[in-house]
């Protein structure tokens, strides 16, 4: 193939990182080099066994027209994002600058390395950049004007300097080292032997020195998302997957699968541990001596190196695997290398570097990312109040912001002037972390976009996107519900804030009087939150109206008007009217009628003192400004009393109004009572009386008790309308004395005549004793026997009655036989009984009030 040269239109910077490392000698049979060897020592001959491992046979490749080529290395990919598909290619290849030379007296072969992106099928944003990141970097491909990325010199291709007869051009390329699939050299699982991949299946690869073993493409109109360490990447799509091309030079060789690990920023915790795999790729049987593997001479103690990897024979197609811990201690950068040593000829050692940084690790923490810091509606031509963006330091080192920039198109309508900025170092102790604030200050209307950038010592970027309208300017609406009241030589106003404040937060209102259409005075100037304000200085009897208006920084309001008021010099109210006067029992009760005239300020109460004649009677009584009435006691019974009433205000008292002239009296006591008697009960009496018809009206009646003379526990009360009282806790077999009086206003009568009760009751149970039976042989008989009750009942005991219970041997009574009352010293009885039996005996005692309780039942007794 005949191939143009150079770096073609379409594409951006290319990131050149490691090339290869050097090629083998020329192989005679087809004049190209024999293998090309990456940093890794992966060494690749041309693949020329055809399809469908190889592209390419010797054959092809030696075409007389010039159009062969062979390939030492290719890596292949597809990616599909919606109605785009995206084609890549990387490839270390041989070919012709021109055909062959028949005489061999010029050599037209060369060598070259390219990557190249086409979209044959279109559907990109016509003319818009496309960012495509791949194992080895990043190059920026151009759309053309259709939409298109062609393989062709106007396609998106970068590529070696091809030269004819020259094969070095090729090691200065961005390829290398070689990718392979991720299960090359192992046994199971892997590629073909002798090759590093079979160019058919799509698979995950590894060897790129960055880690990064993906093609990423980035740019507008793509709908998918990629997946970024930092969170979704929109407008993204990317793959894993490669077709991989590559023949092993035979004889003794190995590979690492990357030679270098670069950390990047770690903080403190926890340490990350990164690997490389060093394979056997040998084709001819030999086995890799591994004499060590350690960190070199120079490397920080950060780095420990660990894994499978073992001193010793590697077999062919064996792989170990070198691991890495990276703990980084607050020095930055932290650099170094492990070396993999081995004495097998044409192996040698295998140096792996290691990068990391042990840096501040600046983010935002709020707002949390994505999120703008919003702003909202702000007039134009105004600024807000500062927002506050806080930045946080994930670290193991303190970092330092160097600057603040305001960029995008909406730039010019946010301000740093004034604002916050706490964030000089920011340390790495954990909850370290910083202020700055961004001011809004629309100077139009509309959705305004910005991004506020932080630069750090680092070279690290932190953006926030920055949002908010600017609205035109509107003045608050007039404040509502204006009242004012007149004072002296002064008006208050009270009013309501406006619903509607523009498009400004209202700063404060201005109130000023008016004569008329004339301003009086200055206009009064309060604060945002107040409702409510005093304006002083005015004339008393002049009519005024107060303007008020909401203030903004857009500017005045309309003004809310209040009612016209005339301040007044102050004046204690009217006189109270109707003030009347009644007597009591040393005291007078007096009732008025509230002023018409409350002067100029509301009546706060009244004052009630009574008058002997011209002197002041005991201790002026105050009542409560809706009070009416009012009683004054302490008087003197049959002095003649007026009483005055004066109301009064926060200016001062009334003129008094004077009652009619009053005598207190005491009131009469009442009559005794007449009909006194009492009924006995048990421990208790029930007197009656008859109401007295003389004296001071009943309140109630008192009845004394006494006995032998002595009065007898307290005196009981009893209603006015009550005409009995039942006395109880008497003692049976007591003579008591009742006594009733009755009681007034005035106080207690005098006591009735006394009625005389007896209180009495029947006698407690008596005490039951052992009963026995009669004698055998004779007369059916049995005998009871018991004591005296506890309680005759308050009278002597007459006789005791005594009963036979004929029981069944179930406990039932079949029969009772009832004995004559016997004598009060009787204590027992034998009784004649009717059959033969068993028996139970009860007893009772007597009284003049009657029979007693029974006893309990004695025992069972045969009668006999």
């Amino acid at each position: 193939a005949t191939l143009a040269l150079g770096l073609f239109g379409g594409l951006g910077p290319a990131t050149a990182v490691l090339p290869s490392a050097g090629l083998g000698p020329i192989d005679p049979a087809t004049g190209f080099p024999s293998s090309y060897t990456d940093g890794n020592g992966l060494s690749l001959q041309p693949c020329l066994d055809g399809l469908p491992i190889c592209s390419t046979t010797a054959a092809g490749l030696l075409a007389a027209d010039g159009s062969g080529e062979g390939f030492y290395f290719v890596a292949n990919a597809s990616l599909n994002d919606a109605a785009v598909s995206f084609r890549y290619h990387s490839a270390l290849e041989g070919a012709w600058f021109a055909p062959p030379d028949p005489t061999g007296a010029v050599n037209n072969r060369q060598t070259f390395a390219r990557t190249q992106i086409s979209v044959p099928k279109g559907g990109l944003v016509p003319n818009a950049a496309y960012t495509v990141t791949d194992p080895w970097g990043s190059i920026v491909c151009t759309a053309d004007a259709n939409g298109f990325l062609l393989n062709t010199a106007k396609g998106c291709r970068t590529q070696t300097t091809a030269v004819a007869g020259n094969f070095t051009n090729a090691l200065g390329g961005r390829i290398g080292p070689f990718l392979t699939w991720d299960t090359f050299g192992q046994a199971a699982g892997g590629p073909p032997a002798g090759y590093i991949g079979d160019f058919v299946t799509p698979h995950v690869v590894t060897g790129s020195p960055t880690g990064f073993n993906k093609v990423r493409i980035q740019g507008p109109g793509l709908t998918s998302s990629c997946a970024g360490a930092a969170g979704p990447i929109a407008s993204c799509v990317e793959t894993d997957l490669f077709t991989i091309q590559g023949k092993v030079q035979p004889g003794a060789s190995a590979a690492i699968s990357s030679s270098s690990l670069d950390f990047g920023n770690v903080p403190a915790t926890p340490p990350v541990t990164k690997s490389v795999t060093y394979s056997n790729t040998s084709t001819d049987g030999t086995s890799v001596n591994i004499t060590a593997i350690a960190p070199s001479a120079g490397t920080s103690a950060d780095y420990g190196v660990g894994g499978t990897g073992t001193v010793g024979l590697l077999a062919p197609g064996a792989s170990c695997t070198v691991s890495v811990t990276y703990t980084p201690t607050g020095v930055s950068p932290d650099t170094g290398s492990v070396v993999v040593s081995s004495d097998t000829p044409t192996i040698g050692d295998r140096t792996i570097t290691l990068t990391g940084r042990s840096v501040g690790i600046p983010f935002i923490e709020t707002p949390a990312p994505p999120a703008a810091l919003v702003f909202g509606n702000q007039s134009q031509g105004t600024t807000s109040p500062e927002n506050i963006v806080v930045v946080g330091n994930t670290g193991v080192a303190n970092v330092t912001l160097v600057s603040r920039a305001l960029l995008g198109t909406g730039a010019g309508h946010f301000s740093l002037v004034g604002t916050t900025n706490t964030c000089g170092t920011i340390g790495a102790d954990p909850g370290a972390g910083c202020e700055t604030g961004v001011a809004f200050a629309p100077t139009t209307p509309g959705l305004k976009n910005a991004t506020l950038r932080l630069t750090f010592s680092d070279g690290s970027v932190l953006d926030v996107p920055l949002t908010g309208s600017g609205v035109a300017a509107v003045a608050p609406d007039a404040p509502t519900s204006v009242t004012a009241t007149a004072g002296n030589a002064a008006a208050s106003v009270a009013w309501t804030a406006p619903v509607n404040t523009g498009t400004s937060a209202i700063t404060g209102y201005t109130v000023q009087a008016f004569d008329g259409a004339t301003a009086v005075g200055t206009p009064l100037s309060v604060a945002a939150t107040a409702v409510s304000a005093t304006v002083s200085g005015l004339t008393n009897g002049t009519t005024y109206t107060l303007q008020v208006r909401a203030v903004s920084a857009v500017g005045a309001s309309p003004a809310g008007v209040s009612n016209a008021v005339v301040p007044i010099a102050p004046a204690p109210p009217g006189t109270p009217t109707g003030v009347t006067a009644t007597a009591g029992n040393a005291t007078v009760s007096v009732t008025w009628t509230a002023p018409v005239d409350t002067g100029t300020s509301a009546i706060t109460g009244y004052t009630v003192q009574a008058f002997d004649g011209a002197t002041v009677a005991g201790t002026p009584l105050s009542v409560v400004a809706t009070g009416r009435s009012a009683t004054v006691s302490g008087l003197t019974n049959g002095t003649s009393y007026t009483v005055h009433v004066t109301a009064v205000n926060a200016v001062g008292a009334s003129p008094a109004g004077v009652s009619n002239a009053v005598t207190p009296q005491a009131p009469p006591l009442p009559g005794t009572p007449t009909g006194v008697t009492a009924t006995r009960g048990n421990a208790s009496a029930t007197v009656r009386w008859v109401a007295p018809t003389t004296g001071g009206a009943v309140t109630g009646y008192q009845v004394k008790v006494s006995t032998g003379g002595v009065q007898v526990g307290a005196l009981r009360a009893a209603a006015s309308t009550a005409r009995s009282l039942v006395i109880t806790g008497l003692r049976n077999g007591t003579t008591y004395s009742l006594q009733v009086r009755a009681v007034s206003a005035g106080g207690a009568g005098a006591f009735s005549t006394a009625a005389s009760v007896r209180p009495l009751t029947t006698p407690s149970a008596p005490v039951i004793g052992t009963a026995t039976p009669g004698v055998a042989g004779g007369t059916i008989t049995a005998r009871a026997t018991w004591a005296a009750p506890a309680s005759n009942g308050g009278t002597a005991i007459t006789g005791y009655r005594v009963r036979a219970l004929r029981m069944s041997s179930t406990g039932a009574v079949l029969g009772t036989t009832t004995s004559a009352v016997q004598p009060s010293t009787a204590r027992a009885l034998t009784m004649t009984l009717p059959v033969l039996g068993q028996y139970r005996f009860t007893v009772q005692a007597v009284n003049a009030v009657g029979s007693g309780a029974l006893s309990a039942r004695s025992n069972l007794v045969a009668g006999r």
